[in-house]
């Protein structure tokens, strides 16, 4: 069980969205969030002429790969950085700055480390740093202290809408479709229960290719929270000019992915090809242009698209 602490947020212009002044109780830092337009404001108010650490990041409008894009850094006067990447990186909208009188070279280069590390790991957002900082040689001790800023700075980017340095919650386990020793993987994609609700989602080539096929996973997909625990199955619609749902996956796990509300869904299996592709029939063009629903034995039945309502 996570320890409960208070965070402190002073809005210094009176608006929750634009420049912030956080501070954890018991801590030596401080962090400063404020949108790039507020750059002024935050150099102004913010106390953050001196070394410390920053976050950059901003919404990617690829379709394909919708997750943010982000950028750690770290420098000996953060005010110069932060006006070079004014200058040179146009992706970010937002940004946050952990400063302390307490900070010394060594310690800021380890959390720009471990903080880039944990983005690749997590792989929740695109890491725009071209390079992985190396941790620079310190004391046991010196690791400690710099491991205990990093929680705090962990406890604090929630409350600013960004938490791809943190592992993704299982939002719900299929257990049904755990892996079992005697259980073929054909004996796996077979369906079980007519009624169980599948999810179809539309899929362009390279998408249906990398992530349904390749990486037996669908994510980007925002669910209703009812249905979370109610899907078993995926569904792939391929888009024009296949206009077709071709292939069926079960769902083994459904997990936090992105920050504006989406899941992935996890297959237990690989998908398998459909015996009869469900087409788009009479059903307009805009269809699929979302997720759908509907229940494994109209899809076992369906034809035409309009046979899944």
């Amino acid at each position: 069980m996570n320890a409960p602490y208070t965070i402190r947020i002073f809005v210094p212009e009176g608006d929750p969205n634009g420049l912030r002044i956080i501070e954890n109780v018991n801590w030596t830092g401080t962090g400063v969030a404020f949108p790039r337009d507020k750059w002024e404001s935050a150099l102004e108010h913010g106390n953050i002429k001196k070394p410390g650490i920053y976050i950059l990041w901003g919404y990617n409008d690829d379709p394909e790969d919708p997750r943010i894009r982000v950028y750690i850094g770290e420098g000996d006067y953060v005010p110069d950085r932060i006006k070079m990447h004014l200058e040179r990186k146009d992706f970010w909208a937002h940004a946050i700055v952990f400063t302390s009188d307490n900070l010394n070279k060594a310690y800021i280069r380890y959390i720009e480390s471990m903080l880039v590390a944990r983005a690749r790991k997590y792989n929740r957002c695109i890491v725009e740093n071209g390079t992985d900082p190396a941790k620079p040689p310190m004391s046991a001790s010196d690791c400690a202290d710099a491991e205990a800023f990093l929680r705090q700075i962990l406890q604090i980017l929630p409350l600013v809408d960004i938490s791809v340095f943190d592992e993704p919650k299982i939002t719900y386990i299929k257990k049904d479709n755990q892996d079992s020793a005697s259980t073929t993987t054909e004996q796996k994609s077979k369906p079980t229960d007519t009624d169980e609700l599948v999810m179809v989602v539309p899929c362009r080539d390279w998408g249906f290719n990398k992530a349904f096929i390749g990486e037996n996973s669908w994510y980007y997909v925002r669910i209703s929270a009812g249905k979370i625990d109610r899907i078993k199955w995926c569904a792939a619609y391929q888009v024009a000019p296949i206009s077709a749902i071709t292939h069926l996956a079960p769902v083994d796990r459904i997990v936090q992915f992105g920050e504006q509300g989406q899941y992935k869904l996890i297959f237990s299996s690989p998908a398998v090809k459909l015996d009869h592709p469900v087409v788009l029939g009479e059903a307009g063009r805009g269809a699929m242009q979302r997720p759908r629903y509907t229940t494994l034995s109209k899809l076992k039945s369906a034809k035409v698209l309009d046979d899944l309502t």
